[in-house]
């Protein structure tokens, strides 16, 4: 199976109305081979990495047992990956970000703090006050 990557990601909030809207370099395998772009308007990604090589990598994942994921599908998922590392990023510089058990899936409690050196306090704080009952934690040391 082909790995797709991506590389380049521009994404545009403002533009964003019924799907994202990005434009970004596509991989495979580690070799470049063109861009796609999606407007935001709800219309399919556009791909322009060649006709060959697009109805291989669609045909790659309609015979793939082990994913429900078409081609297009595969591209969106990466790319809300790739926005979600951005994110996680952007809040984890100022706040550890963590979860407890019964906790909503994605919903982070968080504390903050205001120079670097406080991160290690900020941590030590979550694991004593709540120990086991902590899921996860982003952020932290």
């Amino acid at each position: 199976m082909k790995t797709i990557n991506l590389k380049s990601l521009k994404y545009s909030a403002s533009l964003s109305e019924e799907t994202l809207a990005f434009t970004a370099t596509v991989y495979v395998d580690g070799k470049r081979v063109g861009d796609c772009v999606s407007r935001g308007h709800g219309g399919p990604i556009d791909f322009h990495i060649g006709h060959e090589l697009e109805l291989e990598l669609i045909k790659q994942f309609q015979d793939d047992d082990t994913t429900d994921d078409s081609f297009e599908s595969h591209v969106f998922g990466l790319v809300c990956d790739e926005l979600e590392a951005r994110d996680m990023k952007r809040w984890t510089k100022k706040a550890v970000l963590f979860r407890l058990e019964g906790d909503e899936e994605g919903v982070f409690r968080t504390v903050k703090f205001k120079v670097e050196t406080q991160r290690v306090k900020a941590h030590k704080f979550i694991v004593d006050k709540y120990g086991d009952k902590i899921i996860e934690t982003h952020g932290g040391v």
